[in-house]
């Protein structure tokens, strides 16, 4: 299983990405083993010229504004990472939808992963929220 947390710039001008800045994640063999191993990297912005108040308030947006990586570099080496693997576990629905998006934008193949797993759902439900 993959669990992935992503970060990106909605921008503000006309363009219809929310573009990617950073693609976090872990492996782990199930939910309740270690992690196996780690994945980060930071993109270079190339479609949004000015950041949102929370892309601002990354604390390590300067790393991708010194990336040298473009989205399709960055997701390849993503893909690559990955494997086979066919769940993934996100917080917030979010991250799958933008992250396809990116894909989209940049006429890249999409991830089909079997099972996608809401982490954010789930810790609301555990405490009670909805």
């Amino acid at each position: 299983m993959i669990i992935m947390d992503l970060e990106w710039n909605r921008g503000y001008d006309t363009k219809p990405l929310n573009e990617l800045l950073q693609i976090g994640a872990v492996r782990m063999d199930s939910l309740n083993g270690p992690i196996a191993d780690v994945f980060n990297i930071y993109i270079r912005p190339s479609v949004h010229k000015k950041f949102d108040m929370g892309a601002k308030k990354l604390p390590e947006l300067r790393q991708s504004q010194d990336s040298h990586l473009s989205f399709p570099e960055a997701v390849e080496q993503f893909r690559t990472w990955c494997g086979g693997e066919a769940e993934f576990a996100v917080w917030g629905n979010d991250d799958f939808q933008i992250l396809n998006e990116n894909c989209a934008f940049w006429k890249l193949p999409l991830f089909e992963p079997s099972a996608v797993f809401d982490l954010q759902a789930v810790f609301s439900h555990m405490v009670g929220g909805e």
